[in-house]
């Protein structure tokens, strides 16, 4: 999910009619439709339906356009707070993160970053954990808001604010649906090897919940037979919802009456959220300035609800540099 075609998709909503929208974006019909044909095929999904000759959201298409919607304003509300600044910037910071939870992140932390160094530029980077690490090996980005692995710690050094447990999602018609309950509240452990005939619904391979699942399988020789990827959260919510197959879904997610039950694994497999950067590079003070804000707002803010704060030696070191803040 990226600005182009989150703004694409918005369009063919508002003017219900691709030709319309092709119209409004200086774009052909064709080329229009191929890119709405290419995004329901990555999907798995149909994102718009025709209904007396215009086109209106599918459910899974509301949901899709919800996401757009808010990176959408929130990449309008960034820009228009960095054009703000009065003094031509001395430096530049920019910044990785991710389209929906790092865009969030940003908009957050931004104002406060601003108002104590003004004359920093900061810019930013978009994209998935795999591109953003690639960005941040090549030193195209200085910190990036983001999840590692256990195998990143060799190139990153990683600022942990939370973690979280992915739960394994059964759908009710599984014969093991019987060991578990559906009022999201119960997650007892199960053996991976009970799920060898159920079709699977995997994170997109460039996440960073892929690589954790996929390791996690490796060492129980357990081989998937997936049937859908997807690379977005609300979107794997929602596929997991029509009972199309298993997957791990984040604790966050793990909501009752959903049509599905939910296990535990063991060891569990777990999504550490923070910040990391390069091992040699030594941040500056406002980069670690910007470190502190995003633990300090992540903590007190209702987008990582449902995890678990953690902070590491890294994270600690950095709050207390800045004199800590009350929880």
């Amino acid at each position: 999910m990226n600005i182009k075609a989150c703004t694409y998709l918005v369009t063919i909503e508002e003017c219900k009619s691709l030709s319309k929208a092709a119209s409004q974006l200086g774009i052909s019909q064709p080329a229009l439709s191929k890119f709405l044909a290419n995004m329901e095929s990555t999907l798995g999904h149909r994102l718009f339906i025709k209904s007396q000759k215009s086109l209106i959201p599918t459910d899974a298409g509301e949901v899709y356009l919800e996401s757009c919607r808010n990176i959408i304003n929130i990449k309008q509300r960034t820009y228009a707070s960095i054009l703000q600044l009065s003094q031509a910037p001395s430096s530049t910071i920019t910044i990785g993160l991710t389209p929906y939870r790092g865009a969030q992140f940003f908009s957050d932390i931004y104002p406060a970053f601003s108002e104590r160094f003004p004359v920093i530029q900061v810019k930013t980077k978009e994209g998935y954990m795999s591109e953003l690490k690639e960005a941040a090996k090549k030193s195209e980005v200085d910190v990036v808001i983001g999840t590692v692995t256990p195998s990143d710690e060799k190139d990153f050094t990683f600022a942990s604010v939370s973690y979280e447990q992915l739960c394994l999602a059964v759908p009710l018609s599984h014969p093991a649906a019987s060991k578990s309950d559906d009022s999201g509240n119960y997650f007892p452990t199960i053996d991976i090897k009970e799920f060898s005939d159920a079709p699977f619904v995997m994170w997109g391979s460039s996440t960073t919940n892929a690589k954790n699942i996929e390791e996690y399988m490796a060492r129980n020789n357990f081989t998937p037979t997936v049937v859908q990827r997807s690379n977005n959260a609300l979107m794997m919510n929602e596929m997991l919802k029509t009972g199309v197959g298993v997957g791990f879904l984040p604790r966050s997610f793990c909501k009752a009456k959903q049509g599905r039950v939910y296990f535990s694994t063991w060891p569990p497999v777990q999504t550490f959220n923070g910040v990391f950067y390069l091992k040699e590079k030594q941040l500056s003070e406002a980069e670690r300035y910007f470190v502190y804000l995003m633990i300090r707002n992540s903590v007190r803010s209702e987008i990582l609800t449902g995890t678990n704060v953690y902070f590491n030696k890294t994270s600690r070191a950095i709050i207390n540099e800045f004199g800590g803040f009350e929880m």
